[in-house]
C-alpha cells in the first residue's frame, strides 16, 4: 500500500496478476490470463467449474430424456458411451 503524504490516506495499490501456469503478468482486474485463458484466482476458476459442471448436467438430462423417447436412438445412445467407457455419466454415479 502506498500513502498520500498531502492527503495522510493510505492507497491500495492494485498489483499484476500473475499466471501460474506461464507465469504472464495480466491486467489487476483481469479474472483470466490473457495469454492461456485459465483463471487467474481460485474463486473463478471454482465458479467456470460449477458452470460447466452445471451444463454437463444438463446436456446429460437432455440427452437421457431424448433417448428414452425413441429406442433407436436409446440403442445408438448406449452403444456410443460404452465405447467411449462413459456410462458412468449416466448410472447416477462419480
Amino acid at each position: 500500500m502506498g500513502s498520500n503524504p498531502t492527503l495522510g490516506v493510505k492507497e491500495e495499490v492494485m498489483k499484476l496478476k500473475i499466471c501460474s501456469r506461464y507465469k504472464e503478468k495480466n491486467d489487476p482486474v483481469s479474472e483470466f490470463c490473457k495469454r492461456c485463458g485459465s483463471a487467474l484466482e481460485l474463486k473463478t476458476a471454482l465458479d467456470v467449474e460449477e458452470e460447466r459442471r452445471n451444463y454437463d448436467y444438463f446436456i446429460r438430462d437432455f440427452l437421457v430424456v431424448l433417448a428414452n423417447r425413441d429406442p433407436k436412438i436409446k440403442k445408438v445412445f448406449k452403444k456410443l458411451t460404452k465405447a467411449r467407457k462413459m456410462e458412468y455419466l449416466f448410472s447416477g454415479r462419480k
